[in-house]
Order: structure tokens, then C-alpha cells, then sequence
């Protein structure tokens, strides 16, 4: 064990030995020359000090006894013969965890408790380290810096987001839902005549068991004549099918001039863009409602052609003016190739357009159907799987067993119709046969011996009559 009061700091020579005892001879020397006022240094060959300022051993021995008890100890002697050889006093050390003082005369540093701030010396103010995670103040004359907290997760922004759904139809994995959740696939008609459709409704709804029809509300006349559009009549037909949860589908007829595939440009494209508008204002507080594009807007139209330009503009303005007014509500978009898409050997424009029409939201894919061909079945397939791909539900709005067209020579489209009812089982996409006939002229739809839904059932008509009183 160490001596105690060892002190490396003076020169070897000078050390007091470690073998004498802590007190004996030092102490006892100093005793016994302690005759206050008597004695001096001279005895010793010391210089005579004059009187006047001369230093007594009484000085020299209080000076030494630091603990002033009367004796000098070691450690008194130590510090005393340190300081006549020049030597720098030990520091004193304090416990371990105490504050230390260093030598000098700049004044001690306060140490703060461990995780306490830290006060530097000097002049500065002192810098507030803020708590992990929270905001932090930089100095200097900049503000505050509001830093979030750790692991607060960040959103990157979403372009053109997805419509809120909340107490509307939504779709899902190509899949319609209806504002309470459950799986929506429309089974219903295509009535051409909108007053027939008002009068027919317990008839068709009742008795046909639909939920879902397809109404014209054409803005002109196929003569080209003004037709203005019966804001209250449609009022009439949207409450007494809607009360009965049937949604109505509002169809923008034939088109000026009864041209099926022209595409509206200049004038005639303002006219269905403030009609959209119009319909859209009076029924966007009713999900029930529904918008198709223009019918059969667009003939053959190609990738990258002017046609498919004017056609895509066409369609966007349309959906434009339906979303400007705030309606959230379906829009059954229509496709190219007479509303036809892929499903009889063309191309759907719509997955060519997909990321164009997605931004509007609630956007369902409307196709036609009237394909005679013997391979319709795998046409139709494909085109709705592309559609599906492509991030869309698919409705068959419009299809046919004959496809008379302007009334002449009318084309059997059978294995199309067929190729319909197959996919509304195997792929469950919803379907509207073309149509509540109204007239005489329309027999050749007729779901029955005759028109209005009177007499027995046609071939057709059974077809029709199992699919929406399917489970």
C-alpha cells in the first residue's frame, strides 16, 4: 500500500523517506524550537535578520501547521518544503463522482447530473437540447425548426387520388359493390323510350325482377331536330326506379343526325358536354344514377390516329363535365368500334386510355355485344379480362340476339348473346339486353309475343327471364 501524502512531484534528493515515521523527528524538532518570540534561524549560521521584519519561527510553524493543532504532521511538511523548492502543490483529488476544481483562477464548471443539459463556459447562452423526436431550436436568429416526431410515417402525395366511395358504388377487383358493401351485378333492360319507362316500371321491375335499366334521355332527335331534355320527366322516372332500388342508368341517346360511330367535335361536343353537366347537377346527390357516354361514339378507331385522339377527347370532355359539378356517381364509359371494344374482333380503346379514364374515379367499362361470329365466346372473354387487367368492372350495357340497325336486313348475332349469358354466370359481370320494345317497329327484339312485355315469352325472352331471376 501507498504511504500516504506521497508526492512524485519533488526531486528525488529532496524527498522526505519513506522508512521515518509520518511524525517522528519533524514534529518533534518543531516542538521543540517552538519558544514563541525567542528563537530564530541565526543558531544555524543563518543571516541576522534586523528586528524590524524579521520572520520568527513562530510564523514559519503557524504557517506549516495548516490544521493548527499545535504539531506538524507530515503532509504539513510536504506542502511546505514543496512550496520552498518551487514545486507545484499536488491537486486534490475529490471522490469519485464529485466535482472536480481545476487550478487557476477560471472559475469551477458545473457539471449537471448524467442526461442533464450541458451548460458550456463563456459567454454564449446556453443551447436547449429539445427531447429525442421533438422539435428542436437551432441558435442564432433563425426560427424554430418543427421537426416530426421519430417513425412518423410519411405519405408521398398521390396524383389524381381515388374517389370517395364513402356511401356510393365502388368497384373492386373488377367487381361492383353498392353503398352498403355488398357484391352489385346489374340484370336488367334497355328501354328506348323514356315516357314507356315511366309507365312500364311496376311491370318491368315487378314482374322482371331487374335491378338495373338503361334509359335514353338523347338531347337531339336522330332527325337532327331540337329535343330539349324533360328535367322533370326524368325526375319522375329516377324516383319511382331508385325508390325501388333500382339504379338508372341515363344514356345520351343515338347522337346528332342518328350517325353510330361519329365522333362529336366543335358545337355538337358543347352540347353533350353542358348536357352532362345538366344531368349530372340534377342527380349527384342520388348514387342510384348513373352516366353513360355518348352511344357508340367512334367507328373503327386505331392506336394513334387522328380519329383516336378526337375520339379520347370527346370521352374526356364528357367525364369532365360530369365530375366538374361535383357528382361522384358511376360513369359507364363506352368503348370504340360502335361501343363494341374487343368483344367482336376490334380494339378497346378504353385499355388503351386506361390511366386517362382512372383519374376520374368510379369508372365502369361499358361494352356492346354483337358478335356473330362462332369463336364470340373466347372474343368476349379475352375482352373482359383485358378490361379487368387494365384495372376496370365491366357491365354489358347493350346486346343483342339480331342486330337490325336501321331496320333493314338484320344480322344474327346469336352466338353473341349466347357468349352473354355464359359470362354473366362463369365471369359475373352484369348484363342489359337490348330492348323494352315500344313500338311496333321493335318486335324483332320483342321479349315477348308482344311488345311491352304482353303474351308469352320468346326464345329470347327465357334467356332474359332466367338471367334476372337468377340467385
Amino acid at each position: 500500500m501507498n504511504q500516504p501524502c506521497r508526492d512524485s512531484s519533488l526531486p528525488a534528493n529532496d524527498r522526505v523517506s519513506e522508512t521515518q515515521s509520518a511524525h517522528h523527528g519533524i514534529t518533534s524538532a518543531a516542538q521543540e524550537a517552538y519558544e514563541p518570540g525567542t528563537r530564530n534561524c541565526s543558531g544555524r549560521g543563518s543571516s541576522t535578520l534586523p528586528k524590524e521584519g524579521s520572520i520568527s519561527f513562530e510564523d514559519i510553524f503557524k504557517a506549516i501547521d495548516k490544521d493548527k493543532n499545535g504539531s506538524i504532521n507530515m503532509c504539513e511538511f510536504r506542502d511546505f518544503a514543496a512550496s520552498l523548492l518551487g514545486a507545484k502543490p499536488p491537486v486534490e483529488r475529490p471522490p469519485v463522482g464529485g466535482p472536480v476544481t481545476p487550478p487557476g483562477d477560471k472559475p469551477p464548471v458545473e457539471r449537471p447530473p448524467v442526461g442533464g443539459p450541458v451548460t458550456p463556459p463563456g459567454d454564449k447562452p446556453p443551447v436547449e437540447s429539445p427531447p429525442v423526436g421533438g422539435p428542436g431550436t437551432p441558435p442564432g436568429d433563425k426560427p424554430p425548426v418543427e421537426r416530426p416526431p421519430v417513425d412518423r410515417p410519411v405519405t408521398p402525395p398521390v396524383e389524381n387520388p381515388p374517389i370517395d366511395t364513402k356511401g356510393n358504388f365502388s368497384t373492386r377487383n373488377g367487381r361492383i359493390y353498392d353503398p352498403s358493401g355488398r357484391e352489385f351485378q346489374p340484370r336488367g333492360f334497355d328501354i328506348d323510350n323514356p315516357e314507356i319507362a315511366l309507365q312500364d316500371v311496376d311491370k318491368i321491375v315487378g314482374d322482371w325482377s331487374v335491378n338495373m335499366v338503361r334509359i335514353n334521355a338523347t338531347q337531339r332527335t336522330k332527325y337532327g331536330q331540337e329535343n330539349n331534355y324533360d328535367k322533370e320527366l326524368m325526375k319522375k322516372i329516377v324516383d319511382e326506379y331508385t325508390k325501388r332500388g333500382v339504379v338508372v342508368e341515363i344514356n345520351d341517346g343515338i347522337g346528332k343526325y342518328a350517325t353510330w360511330g361519329s365522333i362529336s367535335t366543335g358545337n355538337e361536343l358543347k352540347e353533350r358536354v353542358e348536357f352532362a353537366k345538366e344531368i349530372a347537377e340534377q342527380f349527384k346527390d342520388n348514387p342510384y344514377v348513373w352516366f353513360a357516354t355518348p352511344n357508340e361514339s367512334g367507328g373503327v378507331v386505331r392506336a394513334n390516329t387522328p380519329q383516336d385522339k378526337a375520339w379520347l377527347n370527346a370521352e374526356l370532355a364528357y367525364n369532365q363535365a360530369i365530375r366538374s359539378t361535383g357528382n361522384k356517381n358511376m360513369i359507364v364509359q363506352g368503348d370504340a368500334f360502335w361501343g363494341q371494344g374487343a368483344t367482336a374482333g376490334g380494339e378497346s380503346a378504353i385499355v388503351r386510355h386506361a390511366a386517362e379514364f382512372k383519374k376520374f374515379g368510379n369508372v365502369i367499362a361499358g361494352q356492346h355485344v354483337y358478335n356473330g361470329s362462332p369463336n364470340a365466346e373466347n372474343q368476349l372473354t379475352s375482352a373482359v379480362n383485358k378490361l379487368r387487367d387494365a384495372g376496370f368492372a365491366v357491365i354489358i350495357d347493350e346486346f343483342g340476339y339480331v342486330n337490325q340497325g336501321d331496320g333493314s336486313n338484320p344480322v344474327k348475332t346469336q352466338s353473341g348473346s349466347d357468349a352473354v349469358f355464359k359470362a354473366v354466370e362463369k365471369l359475373g359481370i352484369g348484363a342489359l339486353p337490348f330492348r323494352w320494345a315500344t313500338s311496333g317497329g321493335d318486335k324483332v327484339y320483342n321479349f315477348t309475343r308482344d311488345i311491352r312485355g304482353k303474351g308469352p315469352r320468346t326464345a329470347w325472352g327465357e334467356q332474359i327471364w332466367r338471367m334476372t331471376h337468377a340467385d
